[in-house]
């Protein structure tokens, strides 16, 4: 196994790379989608957005791995980095490069196949990481591929471009130190945890009020879970948790904001002032989980989601805890009549 090299410009690289305030942050729609769509094109198990840290590579999106991070001297992407092409491994056990990387030996992962191509920070040549391809088993990419995996790569970079909008920095809070963020980050579903998703409630229960507007907030919970991992164990059950996590980031609005609160409960804030939106989104999301299966190690798993939704009212929610308690409210009303619902409150 060849370790990759520290890029010639490393330091600002490293620089571009912290600024995006890309490192640990949740899961985000514009990003999820770009990896779903490049998954559907090039038909691979796995998909991937990297970020290549000083000694780790970090996953901002990834698909058909629960991967969140592995050391930057086993990365394909650390390599990939080093030049402005696509790195093409056709199989890396007859490569010099890889063929004794943990990734391809089975230890850490079973990759044969990969393809990348470099991303880039917003108005800055430096790469910070890769969108990467990867599969089990050896093939070939066409030069047509190739040129459309660069065009993928080019919306990532639009994407970070996106995010790294004064805008969209206030929204995520990314002034927060990255090591504070990564304590209010799921490892599990990639969102926020409980903690991150309250102290953004807070926020917008701030903002509303000042601005005199309403928001949806969204109590949400995996119908019939516990049979679930019972059947299929902790580490299916786990799957499916991010699975859903993904769809509700992907498939809600792009304005909201998705955490875990633990066992088989999310929460969502909907930052809209129109209410017959807000229950609009709630049931696309419903009808989307209700009818795409979750892809996990197990199979192919059908299930189905219950929705508790509250409009926030400055006048009635003066804390937190009593917004949150009244959309469980809505949402175990739900479960009492059967789940696979959404009940306003």
């Amino acid at each position: 196994m060849i370790k990759p090299k520290a890029h010639p410009h490393e330091a600002e690289r490293l620089k571009a790379l912290h600024a995006t305030g890309l490192i640990n942050t949740p899961m985000e729609q514009g990003f999820e989608q770009i990896t779903s769509l490049t998954k559907k094109i090039f038909d691979v198990p796995i998909v991937a957005i990297s970020l290549i840290d000083k000694d780790k590579q970090w996953f901002k999106s990834i698909i058909g791995s629960n991967l969140s991070e592995t050391p930057r001297e086993i990365s394909f992407c650390g390599h990939t980095i080093l030049k402005e092409e696509a790195l093409i491994v056709t199989d890396a056990q007859s490569d010099i490069r890889f063929k004794n990387n943990p990734l391809v030996t089975g230890e850490k992962g079973s990759v044969r196949f990969y393809a990348g191509y470099p991303i880039h920070a917003s108005n800055d040549h430096h790469p910070i990481g890769a969108l990467c391809i990867i599969d089990s088993k050896p093939r070939h990419i066409s030069p047509t591929e190739k040129s459309i995996l660069h065009d993928l790569a080019a919306l990532v970079d639009s994407e970070i471009s996106n995010f790294h909008s004064l805008e969209a920095y206030k929204k995520r809070n990314v002034e927060l130190e990255c090591a504070e963020r990564m304590t209010l980050l799921d490892g599990v579903t990639k969102t926020w945890n409980a903690n991150g998703i309250t102290q953004l409630l807070q926020q917008q229960m701030n903002l509303s009020k000042e601005e005199k507007e309403t928001f949806g907030l969204f109590n949400v919970s995996i119908d019939s879970f516990k049979s679930f991992a019972d059947e299929y164990g902790e580490d299916t059950g786990n799957e499916l948790l991010h699975a859903i996590a993904r769809n509700l980031v992907v498939h809600c609005h792009s304005e909201a904001s998705v955490g875990y609160l633990g066992g088989k409960e999310f929460m969502i804030i909907l930052p809209l002032n129109d209410k017959r939106e807000i229950l609009k989104s709630a049931e696309r999301l419903r009808q989307i989980i209700e009818h795409e299966p979750m892809t996990t190690q197990a199979g192919e798993i059908k299930a189905t989601i219950t929705i508790g939704i509250v409009f926030y009212d400055p006048h009635v929610h003066q804390e937190t805890s009593s917004l949150m308690a009244e959309a469980h409210g809505a949402l175990e009303e739900g479960r009492h009549a059967g789940g696979n619902r959404i009940v306003l409150h």
